[in-house]
């Protein structure tokens, strides 16, 4: 597994593209710890940062890393996208009227939890699809 060093402060660690945090040597993982919202950080920084900046691209502070999977806690470089903040507010504004007006749907039983996923997958999916059009992700050495 391929991993480059990084500094926080004047220690060096090594980010491996599985998305964990090791030692300078790369031999062991180091403990992490959670932000509030559930994103793992080190040493005060956001992993998914850390490692999207190191394998992917420079992060400016008009773009967003986001987890493709959206769990927090999969670093790893191919999950891990990149797009602009705009992109990403209307991606997160479709994706909660999506979610909503299913719940909404469900909790006034107007439909069965079976047809509710599978609509509900169907349009998620697009979605996703839709947002990864406009993102940089992992293509190799940066």
């Amino acid at each position: 597994m391929e991993t480059k060093k990084f500094k926080i402060t004047s220690e060096t660690f090594s980010a491996g593209m599985n998305g964990f945090i090791y030692d300078e040597s790369g031999d062991n993982v180091l403990k992490t710890t959670y932000t509030e919202k559930g994103y793992v950080k080190f040493k005060g920084q956001l992993v998914h940062r850390i490692i999207a900046s190191l394998f992917i691209m420079d992060i400016t502070e008009n773009e967003i890393i986001y987890h493709i999977d959206r769990n927090k806690f999969n670093n790893a470089v191919e999950n891990l996208g990149i797009c602009s903040k705009g992109d990403y507010e209307i991606y997160q504004g479709l994706y909660n009227q999506i979610v909503k007006k299913h719940a909404k749907n469900w909790r006034n039983k107007k439909c069965n939890v079976r047809d509710l996923i599978d609509e509900l997958t169907i349009k998620l999916d697009t979605l996703d699809t839709w947002l990864l059009n406009f993102s940089t992700k992992y293509k190799g050495d940066k």
